[in-house]
């Protein structure tokens, strides 16, 4: 019996060993994963810093964006109500075919007056001699 006792003493102090072992080793780990989290924090803090600027900035270039497009948008309504005003071509047929019958008798009109000059310069020329 004293060596059943003596057997279960030494399988007791090897179940304590084992624990304490793995206790130590999780207690390692454990301070192990916290010193190279917080050096990985401190590590990223000025990048993460950058990021924020940078998407604080991205936040104030989108509403300036977003109020740059709403212009452009009344600006090409402007447009294409101006566009809605302006002459086509079928529209303008009418005038040039107006414009070439004025032409045509500006033209007769010319060679009229030019005729009657000429006659008073000769009728001029006749007189004077």
């Amino acid at each position: 019996m004293w060596e059943y006792l003596q057997g279960i003493n030494m399988l007791i102090g090897l179940i304590i060993t084992v624990f304490s072992g793995l206790g130590g080793l999780i207690y390692w780990i454990h301070r192990r994963i916290r010193a190279v989290s917080t050096d990985v924090i401190l590590r990223e803090e000025p990048t993460r810093r950058e990021m924020l600027s940078r998407m604080t900035s991205l936040e104030g270039d989108h509403k300036g964006f977003r109020r740059d497009m709403h212009q452009l948008g009344s600006r090409m309504a402007n447009v294409e109500r101006s566009i809605e005003t302006v002459a086509r071509q079928e529209d303008l047929m009418p005038i040039q075919s107006e414009l070439s019958q004025m032409r045509g008798s500006m033209d007769a009109l010319n060679r009229g007056m030019d005729t009657l000059y000429k006659a008073a310069l000769r009728a001029g020329e006749k007189k004077g001699d």
